[in-house]
């Protein structure tokens, strides 16, 4: 195991809450994945017993200052060894791509798509409706990558790895592809017909990039969001049928079963490297309802982990929310990933609440390296953006939750990221 020297600083009369503070029982319940390292067990007990008692009792040598263990230079150095640092990016990242290639590909090894590799980006409608004349795409709808290539190409070049996001989801699914002609008003086909569209749809999607690409897909989110509809006694896990008036229409046609039915087919053309994640939302609030609502899929062997998006704010505490979630859907036997994180401090970027995103952040690392040092599988941690979106438009426009600011410079976040001493261990 890697030693890490880390520095506490312990505020006055307990009035800030710690990181990485220890959790009773931690090890109570084995992770049938991976086992402790009991490197930690012999820490502290490497010096010999003396062997006789010395004649006279020799002067002390006065005690040397510790060495401080050398700042890491980038999240990779301080990261590789205990899980994948991701990042999303977009096409106006990759366009940019001469001027963020060496921040980027010195920090991070996991590349996620922020839309590219949705459904609305692959799937082709026109094309699929041209196939209807022979039959040829009734069960079979047309998909087109030509919308990933530059992520493809920038994580082929710097040996990245790819998180895919995602293929099931109500959102960015258009409703053409659930109607007989294709047509955005037409008539929704039966259940049996878009199983078979389903199944051909996940089975082009994973045969392509294991076919082309093999290896550089090391995760998919296979379903995204799914349980956060009203529980009933037909829907007992809340899968939703439809967010803000839009509806769901996986749900509308295939019913509560299309969650089971998607790593069904996902696990029968994934390659074993390809592991098979269920990603969503506020899992710190619904943490039973989703091993629950996957019991029957995991008890198949049909995924292999939980992501959990994390999109978080300056208020939340992370040994409250995020860590405790981690652990419970690691010790339900889930591989876990941060998949999208990103954490708000609001309209205001004032030095004092970039100072506390920056102290946030460094407590969820450290963190997280805790858990995996206990044996937890967690593999990988995922920013949600490069730089902080203008106040005009994008994701938590002007909340400024990201680790570089709107011009690409390195906010007191990124440096909470790489545990720099500058930056106060404390969760407040």
């Amino acid at each position: 195991m890697r030693v890490r020297k880390i520095i506490f600083v312990v505020a006055a009369a307990f009035m800030l809450a710690g990181c990485g503070r220890d959790t009773p029982n931690e090890e109570a319940t084995p992770i049938p994945t991976r086992e402790v390292d009991k490197e930690m067990e012999n820490n502290g007990n490497t010096t010999p017993e003396p062997t006789s008692k010395p004649a006279e009792t020799p002067t002390p040598e006065p005690t040397p200052e510790p060495t401080k263990a050398p700042a890491a230079e980038n999240f990779l150095e301080l990261y590789r060894d205990d899980f994948y640092m991701g990042i999303a990016l977009n096409p106006g990242d990759f366009n940019s791509w001469s001027e963020i290639q060496d921040t980027i590909t010195s920090n991070f090894n996991s590349f996620t798509c922020e839309n590219e590799m949705k459904p609305d980006a692959l799937l082709r409608q026109k094309e699929s409706q041209e196939g209807l004349a022979d039959g040829s795409t009734y069960k079979d709808p047309v998909v087109d990558f030509s919308r990933s290539n530059a992520a493809i190409l920038r994580a082929l070049e710097n040996d990245i790895k790819i998180r895919f996001h995602t293929l099931v989801w109500h959102a960015q699914t258009p409703r053409w592809f659930f109607t007989e002609d294709y047509t955005d008003g037409g008539e929704y086909v039966s259940r049996e017909v878009m199983l078979a569209r389903m199944e051909s749809y996940i089975r082009q999607v994973l045969t392509y990039f294991d076919t082309e690409y093999p290896g550089l897909i090391y995760a998919v989110d296979v379903v995204n969001e799914a349980f956060n509809g009203p529980v009933s006694d037909e829907n007992p896990h809340g899968v939703v049928e439809e967010v803000d008036g839009h509806a769901n229409y996986w749900f509308d046609v295939l019913g509560t079963d299309y969650v089971y039915y998607a790593f069904y087919y996902a696990r029968q053309y994934a390659p074993e490297y390809m592991k098979l994640f269920y990603n969503d939302y506020n899992t710190s609030m619904k943490t039973q309802r989703i091993i629950d609502g996957l019991q029957k899929i995991q008890d198949e062997g049909l995924i292999d982990g939980i992501g959990m998006q994390s999109h978080v704010s300056i208020n939340d505490v992370m040994d409250m929310t995020l860590l405790p979630t981690v652990r419970a859907f690691c010790r339900a036997g889930y591989e876990v990933q941060i998949t999208e994180f990103d954490l708000g401090i609001g309209q205001e970027a004032t030095e004092e609440n970039l100072e506390k995103q920056a102290r946030k952040i460094k407590c969820l690392m450290m963190g997280l390296q805790k858990l995996v040092d206990n044996g937890m599988p967690f593999t990988s941690m995922t920013f949600w953006g490069y730089t902080d979106r203008p106040a005009s438009g994008g994701w938590r426009a002007g909340e400024h939750a990201l680790l570089f600011d709107e011009d690409g410079n390195p906010k007191r976040a990124f440096y909470g990221v790489l545990q720099d001493e500058s930056v106060l261990a404390v969760d407040y």
